[in-house]
């Protein structure tokens, strides 16, 4: 049994929407918050880890494309899928929130958002930064368990090739 809303001009289509059945309010505009907050960060770090790890053409062409509005567009330009993926896996593994909730607010289908796809970034991401994506959540990544620098390796360009 649903609960019955009076109109209000308070209430706003998202608000109507998260009402759940038993009649206590889903905080969309939390969550969005909460995952808007991580997406920040993400790109913080990134843009960082940018300038320590790549070449300076690089870093500055990947930190002019790493901005909050292109990371929720449409865009598959790199190295922004990768970004989202290891966003999504961050939300998801930290239950900032479900897959389905982080889908939405990238603007995804469950696809672009699998295991798969989101294991295939993390691979990519630790060949690329030679560490691994935890750098990007921690403060100050403190917890940046390094692989090695392998900007020039093999592996690297067998990669990414196959994107």
């Amino acid at each position: 049994m649903g609960i019955r809303l009076k109109p209000s001009r308070n209430l706003t289509a998202t608000d109507r929407i998260a009402i759940k059945k038993d009649g206590h309010a889903q905080h969309v505009r939390d969550l969005e918050g909460d995952i808007s907050g991580v997406v920040i960060q993400v790109i913080e770090q990134f843009n960082a880890l940018c300038d320590e790890r790549l070449s300076r053409r690089q870093a500055g062409t990947w930190r002019r494309r790493v901005t909050y509005e292109n990371v929720r567009s449409r865009s598959r330009k790199r190295p922004l899928p990768m970004v989202r993926a290891l966003t999504v896996s961050y939300l998801v593994e930290n239950a900032v929130a479900t897959l389905a909730q982080a889908a939405r607010f990238f603007g995804r289908g469950p696809n672009s958002v699998s295991a798969g796809r989101r294991r295939f970034y993390e691979a990519l991401f630790r060949v690329w930064f030679g560490a691994m994506p935890e750098t990007l959540f921690g403060p100050g990544r403190d917890g940046d368990r390094s692989v090695g620098r392998r900007n020039g390796d093999h592996e690297k360009e067998t990669i990414a090739s196959t994107l």
